[in-house]
C-alpha cells in the first residue's frame, strides 16, 4: 500500500472528463495478477478475477462516475476508496448490463483506489470526472407551478395554486352555470 500511495504522490491527477479504464494514463497503476483486457468487438474492459486486485490513481473534480459491468454469475464485491473514505459495491444483478455507472464524490487531488475483495469478476469500463461547474444543485420541482419550455431553450414557469380571489371567482362562475342550467331545464320542461 505504501509503494501505490508513492506512485499515486508522483503523478498527475486525472483531469475531468472521459478516462477509458485501459487507457494508458490509468495502465501502471493496476496491481495484482488478476487484471486483464478484455476485448469484446469495439467494447474493452478491464477485468479483475482475483482477491486484492486494485487500481489506485488520483484525480481533481467534484464527482467521479464508475461505469462497470453488472454480471448475472460471477461477479464480485468490490470496494472504492476515496482519500480515506472507503464504500462497497458489488457487480452482481439480475440481468447482465455493460457500462452501468455509480457516483462517488470526489476533491481536488483525491487519491482513488479501487479493490476488488471476493476474487469474483471486477470489470471496468470508464471513469468519468465531472468538474465542480458541472454539478449544480438543482431544487425539487414546486408541484403548485407549471414548467414550460419556450422555443429558445429557457424554461418558463406559471403558478397553478389558487389564491382566495381565485377560489370566489371559480365559486361565483360554478353557481351562475348552476343556475343558468336550471333555467334551460326548467324551460325545455314547460314546452
Amino acid at each position: 500500500m505504501l509503494a501505490a500511495a508513492t506512485v499515486i504522490a508522483q503523478t498527475a491527477a486525472l483531469t475531468p472528463g472521459l478516462h477509458e479504464a485501459e487507457s494508458v494514463p490509468l495502465t501502471p497503476y493496476y496491481s495484482g495478477a488478476g487484471w486483464a483486457q478484455v476485448v469484446d468487438g469495439d467494447y474493452s474492459v478491464m477485468e479483475s478475477s482475483d482477491t486484492a486486485d486494485s487500481v489506485s490513481f488520483t484525480a481533481s473534480g467534484s464527482q467521479i462516475i464508475l461505469y462497470r459491468e453488472l454480471l448475472t454469475t460471477g461477479g464480485a464485491q468490490a470496494e472504492i476508496c476515496v482519500d480515506a473514505i472507503c464504500t462497497t459495491f458489488t457487480s452482481v444483478s439480475s440481468i447482465d448490463q455493460r457500462g452501468v455507472p455509480i457516483a462517488f464524490p470526489l476533491e481536488d487531488e483525491s487519491e482513488v483506489t479501487i479493490t476488488n475483495l471476493d476474487g469474483g469478476l471486477l470489470r471496468l469500463d470508464s471513469f468519468l470526472i465531472l468538474a465542480p461547474s458541472e454539478l449544480s444543485e438543482l431544487s425539487a420541482p414546486d408541484p403548485a407551478r407549471q414548467h414550460v419550455t419556450l422555443a429558445d431553450g429557457s424554461i418558463a414557469a406559471f403558478d397553478r395554486t389558487l389564491s382566495g380571489g381565485d377560489v370566489l371567482l371559480l365559486a361565483l362562475a360554478a353557481a351562475q352555470l348552476t343556475a343558468l342550467l336550471i333555467l334551460i331545464g326548467v324551460s325545455a320542461w314547460k314546452r
